[in-house]
């Protein structure tokens, strides 16, 4: 079976293009794969002849696509010249294992990769990575790195979403932790609409949005000058900065760009953990710290599209997983934005 291309014309040129996905042993056509596009909440299922259909436009990278009966498969999209084979499972439902089969020092790392990937999140009780026994540590000179020989499923119960991450890199020595690797989102059953608002209020990503919208102050942010002080291992308030300041625009793309750091505080919550209240400031919320360390293109959503930008305080600390969502996603109240 050959790969399949439609154009579908609606209005002004709008191109679907359609895919098929195939079993890799006989060439069948694989009905009910579900199709996740990376970082984003759209998702497609495949029909009886193994087709789905998405729109060109949409700008999509990556696709993960799984099945029960086979091994989930991440595809990039421009990479695809034919039908989408996947393997069978060499082990119906592989992902069932004992976790008493792990040992103390299994577990005792898996702790802290929790710790480290979700951060000190007030909703991390309603997160869980259900398949852990997919994951390995080593401790690599004196740090600790995990690796994952298939997706980890992450399932959110407050912003309901599951997660399916693809880990590419983890490692965690003191009290510096990377990790690295593509997120696939795919909607829970019930009704999360509040508390997914309730997630993208005071976010890294509602201040970019805000900022690049002209909207910051009027959404809660203000924004200050500081600086690191290596004696004091703390930061010290100088000055408030106007917003629009720390970007510029230029054919309709928003570049953010500043010297040294800043300091945001969102006025609408209080930050329980005191990451940085100060005499000059002189207002209590939610504070964070940002450094620019080259010129980051933020997409019209406000999402980074580009590495360069550090966060320190409430984001880098309380933030992390527990709080992602699609990068499509925006509150109703501010879809209708003009961006």
């Amino acid at each position: 079976m050959l790969l399949f291309i439609a154009f579908i014309f609606t209005g002004l040129v709008d191109a679907q293009l359609t895919l098929t996905v195939l079993s890799e042993k006989d060439r069948t056509p694989i009905t009910s794969a579900n199709i996740q596009a990376i970082n984003s909440g759209k998702g497609w299922v495949s029909d009886d002849k193994g087709n789905f259909s998405i729109n060109q436009s949409s700008l999509v990278e990556y696709l993960l696509i799984t099945h029960v009966s086979f091994e989930d498969k991440i595809v990039k999209l421009s990479s695809i010249d034919g039908p989408i084979y996947l393997k069978e499972r060499s082990r119906f439902l592989k992902d069932i294992e004992v976790s008493g089969s792990r040992d103390r020092q299994w577990k005792k790392d898996l702790k802290k990769f929790n710790r480290e990937l979700f951060g000190r999140s007030s909703i991390i009780k309603k997160v869980e990575i259900i398949n852990p026994w997919v994951i390995d540590f080593q401790h690599v000179s004196g740090g600790l790195v995990a690796t994952a020989d298939s997706l980890i499923r992450i399932e959110n119960q407050y912003t309901g979403y599951q997660i399916n991450f693809a880990l590419e890199s983890f490692s965690n020595k003191g009290s510096i932790s990377t990790y690295n690797g593509k997120a696939f989102f795919k909607e829970l059953d019930g009704d999360y609409k509040s508390n997914r608002e309730k997630t993208f209020e005071g976010s890294l990503r509602h201040f970019l949005f805000s900022v690049q919208n002209n909207i910051s102050r009027k959404e809660g942010f203000r924004v200050f000058e500081c600086v690191f002080d290596k004696q004091t291992n703390s930061f010290l308030t100088k000055k408030a900065i106007k917003t629009k300041n720390l970007g510029e625009r230029e054919n309709d793309k928003w570049t953010l760009y500043f010297d040294g750091y800043i300091k945001v505080i969102y006025l609408k919550e209080l930050d329980i953990n005191s990451f940085g209240g100060d005499a000059v400031s002189n207002e209590s919320g939610q504070v964070s710290y940002l450094k620019c360390n080259s010129p980051i293109l933020i997409d019209e959503l406000g999402n980074a599209k580009n590495a360069g930008l550090q966060d320190f305080g409430y984001w880098a600390n309380v933030e992390r997983m527990t709080h992602w969502l699609p990068h499509d996603y925006l509150p109703d109240r501010l879809s209708s934005i003009d961006h």
